[in-house]
């Protein structure tokens, strides 16, 4: 479990969050939400302890993160942002994926048979299988997402952070990444947190959905909560919402103006 409790930050005397708390259970899947500036990468930053100057608790299965060293951190929280992945060109993918494993690999010691099997499955999950003797230099630049997606899986970190996992993929991958999500929380004892502007993924991929507004969350809930009453609030956009006969998960239409 995750927990955020009372939590204040600033910067230059600027409120960015005011007193905030929620807590993130094992086995869920939960998206950050919110219009441009509401704080999304900054709040995913605090979980992932880039930024430390700020007011109240941050916890992993009650232990303050403030106390935990950062080699054990790192083998608790696994983070990933499509803006800021740093790729080697030359490295092969099933080999770049199995470095996802290197937080559990003792130094000087090769990859396990365990290592080796995770990797492969992540592999197999995110549709790569045709590319794992290419190098990521030779495949495109959503197959190389998915190849860092990927590696950050195989790390099988109790809690993952991922921010925009979804941007500039095609349908196919949007579908593959959100089978991964739910396959790496399935046991129920993992947490993903992820960001997003898209409402249609995050109602296809998420258990809940927090939406940051005003300094603080405004909203939390499942996809159920999203109406075009919410859009608009939040948004500020003319937004069509119908539900899918099928699936029953909202459709968002945004309303182009003339």
């Amino acid at each position: 479990m995750l927990s955020v409790t009372n939590l204040t930050f600033k910067v230059h005397n600027k409120i960015i969050f005011n007193n905030i708390s929620s807590i993130f259970n094992n086995g869920e899947i939960i998206g950050i939400t919110g219009a441009a500036g509401s704080g999304k990468r900054t709040f995913i930053n605090l979980l992932c302890s880039k930024k430390r100057k700020y007011q109240g608790i941050i916890s992993i299965d009650d232990c303050n993160i403030e106390n935990i060293s950062k080699r054990n951190y790192n083998k608790l929280v696994s983070h990933y942002s499509s803006s800021q992945e740093t790729i080697n060109p030359e490295a092969v993918v099933k080999e770049w994926i199995l470095g996802g494993r290197i937080i559990h690999k003792r130094i000087l010691s090769p990859y396990t048979d365990l290592d080796r099997e995770i990797a492969y499955r992540e592999m197999i999950n995110f549709g790569l299988e045709e590319f794992a003797e290419t190098r990521l230099k030779m495949i495109s630049e959503t197959s190389r997402q998915m190849a860092s997606m990927a590696r950050v899986h195989s790390a099988q970190s109790g809690i993952l952070l991922l921010e925009k996992p979804e941007a500039g993929l095609n349908i196919n991958q949007k579908v593959l990444l959100t089978n991964a999500l739910k396959k790496y929380t399935l046991s129920g004892n993992n947490i993903v947190i992820l960001t997003s502007a898209d409402l249609n993924f995050l109602s296809a991929s998420c258990d809940r959905i927090i939406i940051l507004a005003d300094k603080t969350i405004a909203e939390s809930g499942s996809h159920r909560m999203i109406t075009s009453d919410l859009i608009k609030k939040y948004f500020n956009t003319e937004a069509i919402v119908t539900k899918n006969i099928y699936t029953g998960l909202p459709e968002i239409q945004i309303i182009e103006e003339n």
